[in-house]
């Protein structure tokens, strides 16, 4: 039962779109809060009174601080538990982000460029010991490539929205929280979700999540 309980999927959250407005430069994304995580924060996740839902910040005029905040949250988080890797849900210019809230805690977030080149496609596959393909792998230049690489497609619109970044904090994961957050970024650009580009390479986590979105095939980008 324990298990099951673990096991079972999160329902689908609310997603609350982009405060819409003119976009500005904000000075809380260059500012980072006056917070650190406890031991308790660590475990489960930073705390936030907000409700539970997929957040889409932006850098509008409009944009509430407090949800700028939450993507600070989400980035340090995610920078505590991968600290070699560049994990940033900050929105810019050219970046949203959507940040996920469950329970009280900030659970996952995720950040995509507005217009990046993804000229690939790719059926997500791992080594055969259940490891990710590193970027060499993927473009050729290992020693031993990837047995399925990425099939470059002419025909393809260059530029298109493209997820570059997805984490979700440990507790959760393999709960359906990447799914909602890759699906509300593609709610969010009004795209079909096997419409808009993933960033290569990815971590295991991410090729088994979008195997469990029914993707056969994505569109990608280095």
């Amino acid at each position: 039962m324990k298990r099951e309980a673990r096991n079972r999927k999160i329902a689908q959250l609310r997603i609350l779109p982009e405060k819409a407005g003119e976009r500005i430069f904000r000075d809380e994304v260059d500012t980072a809060p006056d917070w650190e995580m406890d031991a308790d924060e660590r475990k489960v996740g930073p705390r936030t009174t907000f409700p539970d839902g997929i957040y889409i910040v932006t850098v509008s005029e409009n944009t509430p601080g407090e949800w700028i905040d939450l993507s600070w949250r989400a980035t340090i988080a995610g920078g505590k538990q991968h600290p070699n890797q560049n994990l940033d849900f900050l929105p810019a210019d050219n970046y949203d982000s959507a940040i996920a809230v469950y329970n009280g805690r900030v659970v996952g977030g995720a950040l995509a460029s507005l217009e990046r080149k993804a000229q690939y496609r790719w059926r997500p596959t791992l080594k055969t010991d259940g490891t990710a393909y590193s970027y060499e792998e993927l473009t050729g230049e290992a020693e031993t490539p990837a047995s399925c690489p990425p099939v470059y497609d002419p025909t393809l619109q260059p530029f298109r929205p493209t997820v570059l970044t997805i984490w979700v904090h440990q507790k959760y994961r393999r709960l359906g929280i990447g799914r909602q957050l890759v699906t509300a970024l593609a709610e969010h650009f009004n795209r079909p979700v096997d419409q808009i580009g993933i960033r290569l390479p990815l971590w295991s986590e991410s090729v088994r999540m979008i195997r469990a979105m029914g993707l056969d095939e994505i569109i990608c980008g280095f």
